[in-house]
């Protein structure tokens, strides 16, 4: 009979977040109040100016009052200083991401069909039920063309459901430490190979472990580690939780990401479906091609068996490995694009101010070519005001990044948040945008008319 365990559901990729009005109202809101604000502020400003003052100034040939200088200057300094910030979040979890898909599973989703049948306690009462309808489904699915092996178990990897068990040594000879707990499933013969799942040492499940003969287990590497480290535990006797006497290990096979891509490694016990047969069953079908192409054909197989049977989850493993991913991609995506945003205002912002300075600056700068300047020396001038606001909002923003970055360490999988390359690498892209958003305005420079210049005033 199946054994009293605990049941965990945790499906993120079923979630589903309705917008509702009130948000769409909150976001016209804001939108509407930022346009206010940012309307008003230079507005009321513009008001106040004092015009003996700003006649002197523009007398002078200076870009517009010292004030209204540092404040454009701030706002540049602070566009790039965010841009670093959203940059580096943005380059940190994209790196995290591929790090992630690039990353073992512990077995091969490639041309697996997955389904899942939760058999109703009213018709299969007995594990004896539960045990036929599994073999009746397997034999038939089996016998599908292109199907290579099939086999069941109780929590598929990745699909958010999972239960645990404490699992320890038998024997007076145990530690008498507090034993670890392990994720469990039943499985079915064939499902190791469905899955590709390793077999490291000893044997998988075949049909001889059946209710009634010798009871046995296969755990995985990381569980045997912590139950005997340096030991063989293959032959070793094992007592689980919810089952009455001690188990034989008879085989040990590689750890899986059993509750998804950015969780460690997961200590698993598995046990033959015969011995301990669930209601939870989920087929793992290995394919010659498409599974998608089988799904139909798999469908029809098991109502075959029951045709008031219902069925869940049909799709690829590889889907199902995707959609675990879901939430960091979307962050991965919102991310770049308000890096992406907040670099184009930054890179407009640079323009913006040295083309207006080069404008304001057209006196001074006919002076000093008709003084013999040649054009590098201007084009050099009006580069090096670009970049050095680029260089402060860098240096800003490089150590608001260091800060704030920490803060996303949960978001992050095989990168630490003060990455050194990630920051290297946004560094010189803010540089290179900086130095061709100044270049066009300062190559504009350098074709300044003496003549016409002198005569601005």
């Amino acid at each position: 009979m199946f054994p009293p365990t605990l049941f965990n559901t945790s499906i993120p990729h079923l979630d589903r977040i309705p917008i509702d009005g009130w948000v769409l109202g909150f976001a016209l809101a804001v939108s509407l109040l930022t346009g206010v604000i940012f309307g008003l502020v230079p507005a009321l400003q513009a008001g106040r100016v004092n015009t003996s003052e700003s006649l002197k100034e523009s007398s002078r040939g200076l870009t517009g009052g010292a004030q209204a200088r540092r404040f454009r200057n701030a706002l540049v300094v602070a566009e790039v200083a965010l841009s670093v910030i959203l940059l580096a979040a943005a380059g940190l979890t994209l790196k995290s991401l591929l790090h992630l898909l690039g990353s073992t599973l512990g077995f091969s989703p490639q041309n697996v069909l997955t389904l899942r049948v939760l058999l109703p306690s009213y018709r299969y009462k007995a594990g004896a039920q539960s045990l036929a309808f599994s073999n009746q489904a397997l034999a038939r699915i089996r016998s599908l063309p292109g199907v290579r092996s099939a086999g069941t178990v109780t929590f598929l990897p990745l699909s958010g459901w999972w239960g645990s068990r404490q699992v320890s040594l038998a024997g007076p000879s145990a530690p008498q430490t507090p034993p670890p707990s392990a994720v469990w499933s039943s499985v079915t013969p064939g499902y190791f190979q469905a899955l590709s799942i390793p077999l490291l040492r000893g044997r998988v499940f075949d049909d001889q472990d059946a209710q009634g003969t010798r009871a046995v287990a296969i755990i995985s590497k990381s569980l045997a580690e912590q139950l005997a480290p340096n030991a063989d535990p293959v032959g070793k006797q094992i007592e689980v939780e919810g089952l009455k006497g001690a188990v034989e290990v008879v085989g040990l096979v590689g750890d899986v990401h059993q509750l998804g891509i950015t969780s460690e490694m997961t200590s698993e016990v598995y046990l033959p479906f015969a011995q301990a047969p669930a209601p939870i069953i989920c087929l793992a079908i290995r394919t010659a091609s498409d599974p998608a192409n089988l799904a139909k054909a798999a469908e029809r197989a098991i109502w075959a068996v029951d045709k008031d049977q219902s069925i869940g989850y049909v799709m690829p493993l590889e889907e199902l490995a995707s959609e675990s991913l879901a939430p960091q991609r979307v962050v991965t995506l919102l991310l770049g694009g308000f890096g992406a945003m907040a670099l184009l205002l930054a890179a407009v912002g640079i323009y913006a101010v040295i083309a207006y300075s080069v404008t304001q600056r057209s006196h001074e700068i006919g002076i000093r070519m008709a003084l013999g300047a040649r054009g590098t020396n201007i084009l050099r001038l009006v580069v090096e005001q670009g970049l050095g606001l680029t260089l402060v909002g860098v240096a800003l923003g490089l150590v608001g990044s260091f800060g704030l970055t920490r803060f996303m360490s949960s978001l992050l999988y095989g990168v630490r948040p003060s990455d050194p390359p990630v920051f290297v690498a946004v560094s010189l892209i803010l540089a290179a945008v900086a130095l061709l958003a100044c270049y066009i305005p300062a190559r504009r420079a350098t074709k300044v008319d003496p003549i016409v210049a002198l005569r601005y005033e």
